[in-house]
């Protein structure tokens, strides 16, 4: 089997490249058909060519001139998210030797990244932050904006029966955000919304969810506060970013004068994943003679039903010489399972068997269903049929119980197994909770954020080591908090184990190690320290001395670890100025309930080197991450969550499409894109599987309803598991 690499090079070779040379390029085809790899051949022919005319030697070999004084080829490369950023920029890098740089950018970076290059220009005509502009990450963007509207989310102008604070809030921060990459003003939320979302029925008799145009006008104008307040703080989210790009500084003259001189040539992989307003700035390019090569995937758009408009996108082909991929590289199952597929999908009365290769596991309930799929995925590893990076387990939606049940059961077969992008809170992680508990016990002030369970919680997981049972077990542990753990609002603290009269039976053990850890917090104490100890410094010396010094943590708490410290070192920036008066026991209080709360953070930093490993993702993740396997397990293969492909649409997002911006949306067009939907979740997912494919059904779901999902007919044609 080829690898990428090998494929990038045989296609420089092969392909034609002659009579397009001064022509856009649109790449069209189905996943994994060799649209990435020529655009990669473009990208060879085009450093070539460039290399020539600055009298270099032909890529591959040893340029004339030193390579900092070679001049940078203006090539800007545009991938749909942030792992795959890195993935293409690696292709790419190889592809030309190293020989020159790679500026390569999401949509979503690339706007943020201008606004703040451009900055100085925006505040020559908008009341905006003089200074150096900040980025806002999610977790802050939503509590600031709730303390922004924190009056009117006390009284009736914004709020909405059955939906929560925090999810309301989510609500219109994302709205913002959607209109902005569709290139629709902040002030005409209301008018889209509304009229998008009232049919002749509702009219007459508004509901409050969905139909109070009042509530709508009065999140519009909570929409404009919080924007015209970023403006001024010179905060930069990506709704924010999006908007001031779009409809300021895009048409700016001065802007587009400079694009020419700046970049000559454009590279766009998977342009169904791209937001309206990408399509804007696509068109002034080719519109300022600058060449496009663009890669559209009719069976993506990830992304649709979030921020991507992929059939906005698909009319930037008619500007371009268009080519078609249609071979698999390597050959998948969507060669001879995809068609039947979908003909079974959309009428399940036919009788189509599907190949051998399709295989059904079928349990009456979904407990003996998540051990049968773990038990028949350690019997084939065991038997040395497939390695375990091999496998991917993809389903719809994860709960705690099937990750833990699956994690649990290949754990004990000596199988490692790696969760892609958890959407966890942080605080689902017992190395986060207990590293915030710490924190309680040495800075001044945050006595009423920990307790006895926490602490107990605390002393059981920070004395965790290799291959061994917690030095302090859960009863000890809880011992040890009842018995030595001084609650305080200003100042708790750790007694002694000898305090109490039966100490001598908590073992040497235990005792020795509950006395490390409790000299440990009186040594980084910050209760009678000045100046105290900056957090970021006291969470990576706990993170040294309890976690790396005592054993290896598995690749996924490793993640959590720096996520924690991205979002703590971002929180601590940013925090002071909502109120400079803040102490640091102020902001440690709202960071840490911030955390407790369950607020899902942004993701950390993508790290390049992923471990070997049973693959558990959803299909949503899965499919973004653009990962193939040779063995696929589809969890839940009879979940009605199959319509959506394990992603929440955003809510109103078809309202902000280009092609129905603002039109009603009814039932039937929801049932119509759920169809669209679920024909594309199957041919992307189809062409990422290799060799066999299990359909791992339950009768009855977590909830025990019977599951009656559009993949059902799959599961019935499919052969069963002997």
């Amino acid at each position: 089997m080829p690898s990428t690499h090998q494929v990038d090079s045989i296609l420089t070779d092969s392909v034609s490249l002659v009579g397009t040379q001064q022509k856009s390029i649109w790449i069209a085809g189905g996943s994994r058909s060799g649209k990435t790899s020529r655009s990669i051949a473009y990208y060879r022919q085009e450093i070539k060519n460039f290399a020539t005319r600055n009298q270099g030697s032909p890529v591959g070999g040893q340029p004339i001139a030193p390579l900092h004084e070679l001049p940078s080829p203006g090539f800007l490369v545009f991938a749909a998210t942030g792992d795959t950023r890195w993935e293409l920029r690696d292709r790419l890098l190889g592809a030309v030797g190293g020989q020159y740089p790679v500026f390569s950018t999401t949509p979503l970076g690339f706007f943020l990244e201008e606004v703040t290059l451009y900055w100085p220009l925006l505040t020559e005509e908008h009341p905006l932050y003089p200074g150096f502009p900040q980025r806002l990450r999610p977790e802050t963007e939503q509590e600031f904006a709730t303390r922004l509207w924190r009056q009117h989310l006390d009284s009736a102008q914004l709020q909405l029966a059955g939906v929560s604070e925090y999810r309301l809030v989510r609500r219109l921060l994302d709205t913002l955000q959607l209109a902005a990459m569709s290139g629709t003003p902040t002030e005409a939320i209301a008018d889209v919304v509304s009229s998008g979302l009232l049919s002749e029925a509702e009219e007459n008799h508004p509901t409050q969810e969905t139909g109070d145009r009042r509530f709508w006008e009065n999140a519009t104008q909570a929409c404009l506060q919080w924007r015209d307040w970023c403006w001024q703080q010179g905060f930069l989210t990506y709704g924010i970013a999006a908007e001031l790009y779009w409809r300021y500084l895009l048409p700016a003259p001065t802007y587009q004068q400079q694009l020419p001189q700046r970049y000559q040539q454009i590279f766009a992989d998977d342009v169904d994943e791209y937001p309206a307003i990408a399509r804007d700035f696509f068109e002034i390019c080719l519109q300022q003679g600058m060449r496009g090569i663009f890669t559209f995937n009719p069976d993506g758009g990830v992304r649709w039903g979030l921020n991507a408009d992929p059939d906005y996108l698909q009319e930037l082909s008619r500007h371009c010489h268009q080519e078609r991929c249609q071979r698999h590289q390597p050959a998948s199952l969507a060669d001879s399972v995809a068609n039947d597929a979908i003909r079974l999908v959309d009428d399940p009365t036919q009788s189509i068997a599907l190949p051998d290769s399709v295989i059904s596991l079928t349990q009456p309930s979904r407990s003996q269903l998540l051990q049968k799929t773990a038990a028949t995925i350690a019997r084939h590893i065991s038997a040395g049929e497939v390695a375990p990076e091999d496998v991917a387990i993809i389903a719809p939606g994860l709960d705690a119980i099937a990750r833990y049940t699956l994690t649990k059961h290949l754990t004990e077969h000596q199988i490692p197994i790696r969760p892609l992008n958890e959407q966890r809170p942080l605080t689902a992680v017992a190395t986060v909770r207990a590293l915030l508990s710490l924190l309680s016990l040495l800075y001044p002030g945050l006595g009423r954020l920990v307790d006895s369970d926490r602490i107990a919680e605390m002393l059981v997981v920070l004395t965790q080591q290799n291959q061994q049972p917690p030095a302090i077990d859960p009863v000890r542990a809880g011992l040890l908090a009842d018995r030595c753990f001084v609650a305080d609002v200003e100042t708790p603290q750790l007694l002694g184990a000898t305090v109490f009269s039966r100490w001598d039976r908590l073992g040497y053990r235990a005792q020795q190690a509950y006395e490390d850890l409790r000299q440990w917090v009186q040594d980084w104490s910050c209760h009678h320290r000045e100046p105290a100890s900056s957090p970021l410094v006291v969470l990576d010396a706990a993170m040294q001395k309890f976690v790396w010094q005592q054993r290896q943590p598995d690749y996924w708490e490793i993640e959590a670890l720096r996520e924690l410290m991205e979002t703590a070192n971002h929180y601590l920036e940013i925090a002071p100025q909502w109120d400079a008066t803040a102490t640091t026991t102020d902001i440690l209080t709202n960071f840490i309930q911030l955390l407790h709360q369950g607020t899902v953070t942004a993701n950390p930093y993508p790290m390049q080197q992923q471990p070997a490993a049973v693959t558990l993702a959803t299909v949503f993740q899965y499919r973004s991450h653009r990962l193939s396997h040779r063995w696929h397990f589809w969890l839940d293969a009879g979940s009605s969550l199959w319509f959506s492909g394990g992603s929440a649409v955003l809510f109103a997002a078809p309202l902000f499409w280009k092609h129905r911006l603002g039109q009603p949306w009814k039932p039937s067009d929801r049932v119509a894109t759920d169809e669209i939907r679920v024909r594309r979740i199957l041919r992307d997912l189809l062409a990422r599987v290799e060799e066999r494919l299990y359909l791992c059904h339950s009768h009855l779901s977590a909830n025990g309803q019977e599951q009656d999902g559009p993949l059902l007919s799959l599961v019935n044609a499919a052969v069963a598991e002997e």
